[in-house]
């Protein structure tokens, strides 16, 4: 219908002799301030327009507003064209050409962005060479080739990169990306000074905090790594276990390092209880570095060693190891086996997996020649292998070398090829997440900081970016990033919000639309007729102005009736009154107290529901003293997370209920007044997942962590068996769904079941 009303329109306006180019260059100017980019481009296309630019504007300002124009409606590569053009005519003043080289920068940026959130990153890279052939002094451009260079693990080109890039510009970031290019080289007296240099910039960059922390234990400053290890622990999320048992580890060593064993231990136990994982290996190597050979070798089941990094391996029918590095002149070097090769057995017994190929290895006695079959470009072959002693491997582990080599009053790090940096990371048994490519979100949160018109909001944005955390994270949302829309504080502006919701009408999967922040209400005739949503840059000096430059709840309920997706909710943290989350624009009526409607957010059709945080003549509310977040927002955060049900998947209802439930009560309980939040519709998709609950109801995934607890063994074959029957019922024993969501571990498992 919009584009059949737009040719009309054009046919119209070329058939109308009356307007002139510059009557179509100013018509574009006015469709460009109405937010109408794609209507200003084709004014400003027009071939008697580009001509008689010298006469209207000038060619450099004509290209430079056609570039703005493409810039706004994301078509980005034609924006670079026609920046580029508004330079070649000379702009007349300083600043304009400022601005279009500051067009080609943001342009070139907003590519490359684009590239990187569909994971394309090699794509990248000729982009990035271009942008810098164009402009070599502009600092974005070799950092984001650095960056770049970074992520695909080409270390010597990232560094190259960033180094230029900070010739051009002091950047926190930068530093802080060239300290991890020299980390991953293992060069790491760089790294740290680029690590401090990055937070001293930004004091907050705590991206640079683990850099350091880890680089100052491999250089034997055990004092410094404690520190900040014991830094980054103050403010790290409970919920990021996979970071929190990394850092509790380097904890535990760095105090090793310092001679206290014992708290070292207490760590070490402090990190197995916040994400399960095979300590003995661990031990073995702590007991190897204070020089209790006999505990390591106990605690490794033996001293065998053939002295490769491996990891398993599966294709068809074949299974074993493939090898990732070889320890240098040991004995699987010596053999001739090469990164590459795939290990299929030891000693005539076919090997399962790399905690099977563990198994045999460390059992076989060091002098003793092992029998090995591997597979190197598609043919077999059989090597004879001299078992070493498991100390080689010990004395250059990562971990390991730092406190020998503090004894030894020297440095030393690991000589395995190519370079390996698996030591400290945790080990990951459970079968990973898988994204949800069928799931779009649009998350909107304005604290309205730095309008000194409207009143401000404490929790808005964070609440928003907690959502955004969820919904992007794999074990709960699942959905992929680039599906995602965040929209925070001064970048929810009118235009940005309509563009993203928008997008409502047209996904075909499922969609969740979530917004915090102000709301304002429409009354005609002392009753409630609309309400909108407050952006940004929302103009309230009267309710024609606010009208204009709100967004309407009634054009917000049209996209969700015309969608075609399988499922769509929008949860909307604001109220509608002219009092807590809501204001009302310079001469209108605060809805206290009138007669309220509720037909407004009414949805057609099914699997469509919108649930608002109050009554429409009630207000939303904040809290400041114990939940720190908009209360409504906060238990719908919670539900989120599972709180809803104890199932895998959090459904739409089940959220809807937690809330009718918990909001009133905490509401009366924190503010002494009523909020009811109000729910239209009815839906029974999934919005987000407890995977950790999944771990029990995938059969698969317990299978294989009861397996790999019987090969070590751990549990009985009676146990193996009878936990098996037992994944088939719908009730399962207290000790299985312990065991299976990583609460108690293998060998307790095995006590008790």
């Amino acid at each position: 219908m919009r584009r059949s009303l737009f040719f009309s329109l054009l046919f119209v306006l070329l058939l109308s002799s009356c307007i002139s180019p510059s009557g179509y260059w100013l018509e574009g100017k006015g469709a460009y301030d109405r937010g109408q980019y794609q209507l200003a481009i084709n004014y400003w296309t027009m071939p008697e327009v580009v001509s008689y630019a010298p006469n209207i504007s000038g060619y450099s300002n004509h290209y430079r507003w056609l570039g703005h124009a493409y810039y706004k409606n994301k078509n980005y590569r034609k924006a670079v064209e026609a920046y580029k053009k508004a330079l070649e005519h000379r702009p007349q003043r300083a600043e304009l050409e400022t601005e279009c080289w500051d067009g080609i920068k943001d342009s070139y940026h907003a590519l490359f962005e684009e590239l990187r959130g569909s994971n394309q990153l090699k794509a990248a890279i000729p982009l990035m060479k271009e942008a810098i052939a164009v402009d070599p002094k502009q600092f974005l451009f070799h950092a984001d080739l650095g960056y770049v260079y970074n992520e695909l693990k080409q270390h010597d080109e990232a560094i190259e990169s960033l180094r230029k890039a900070l010739e051009l510009k002091d950047d926190a970031t930068t530093y802080n990306n060239l300290g991890w290019a020299y980390y991953n080289k293992q060069k790491y007296d760089e790294a740290l000074r680029h690590f401090n240099k990055a937070i001293q910039l930004d004091p907050k960059m705590n991206y640079s905090f683990p850099g350091r922390a880890w680089s100052n234990y491999f250089l034997g400053n055990f004092e410094e790594s404690l520190r900040d290890f014991n830094k980054i622990l103050e403010s790290a999320k409970p919920d990021d276990k996979t970071n929190l048992q990394w850092y509790y580890r380097g904890k535990a060593w760095s105090y090793l390092g310092l001679g206290d064993a014992e708290t070292a231990f207490g760590f070490i136990k402090k990190a197995k209880e916040i994400l399960e994982y095979d300590t003995s290996y661990e031990h073995s190597m702590m007991y190897y570095a204070m020089g209790d050979k006999a505990k390591a070798w106990q605690y490794r089941g033996g001293r065998g060693m053939v002295g490769v990094n491996s990891k398993s391996y599966s294709k068809g029918v074949i299974t074993g190891v493939e090898v990732e590095g070889v320890t240098k002149g040991g004995p699987a070097e010596n053999a001739g086996v090469m990164q590459g090769d795939i290990l299929l057995s030891v000693n005539n017994e076919a090997i399962k997996d790399d905690a099977d190929f563990f198994n045999k290895v460390r059992v076989l006695s060091p002098g003793m020649t092992a029998s090995m079959r591997i597979l190197r470009e598609g043919v077999e072959r059989d090597v004879k292998i001299r078992i070493g002693s498991a100390e080689i491997r010990m004395e250059q582990e990562e971990l390991v070398a730092p406190v020998l080599a503090k004894k030894k009053g020297g440095r030393t790090y690991t000589s395995l090829v190519p370079q390996q940096k698996t030591s400290f990371k945790p080990v990951v048994e459970d079968k990973a997440a898988p994204l949800r490519p069928d799931t779009y979100a649009v998350i909107i949160g304005i604290d309205y900081n730095g309008r000194h018109d409207i009143p401000n909001l404490q929790f808005a944005a964070n609440d928003a970016k907690k959502v955004y955390d969820i919904f992007t994270d794999p074990y709960y949302g699942g959905i992929p990033q680039e599906n995602v829309t965040l929209l925070l504080n001064e970048k929810a502006t009118r235009n940005e919000m309509v563009a993203a919701l928008r997008k409502v009408k047209n996904w075909d999967g499922y969609v969740y639309v979530y917004y915090s922040g102000h709301g304002a209400p429409k009354t005609k005739d002392d009753k409630f007729s609309d309400g909108f949503l407050v952006p940004y840059d929302a103009v309230i000096t009267d309710p024609e102005a606010m009208e204009d430059t709100s967004i309407k709840i009634s054009y917000l309920k049209e996209l969700v009736d015309s969608s075609q997706a399988k499922g769509v909710m929008v949860a909307l943290d604001a109220c509608f009154t002219g009092g807590g989350k809501s204001i009302i624009p310079k001469g209108g009526k605060p809805l206290v107290g009138m007669m309220a409607s509720s037909e407004l957010i009414k949805v057609q059709g099914l699997q469509k529901v919108i649930i608002t945080s109050s009554a429409v003549n009630q207000q939303s509310w904040e809290d400041e003293t114990e939940l720190k977040s908009g209360i409504f927002s906060h238990y719908f955060i919670e539900s989120l997370t599972g709180r809803a049900n104890k199932d895998v998947w959090v459904r739409v209802d089940d959220i809807a209920n937690y809330i009718k439930e918990n909001v009133p009560k905490a509401v009366r309980k924190l503010k002494g007044v009523e909020q009811v939040p109000q729910i239209a519709g009815t839906g029974n998709f999934p919005v987000t997942r407890n995977w950790e609950r999944a771990k029990i109801m995938d059969v698969d995934i317990a299978k294989s962590k009861l397996k790999a607890a019987f090969e070590k063994g751990l549990i009985t074959a009676d146990q193996l068996s009878k936990s098996v029957d037992e994944l088939k019922a719908s009730v399962k024993s207290k000790i299985l769904e312990a065991f299976l969501e990583g609460k108690i571990d293998e060998r307790k498992f095995g006590e008790l079941y």
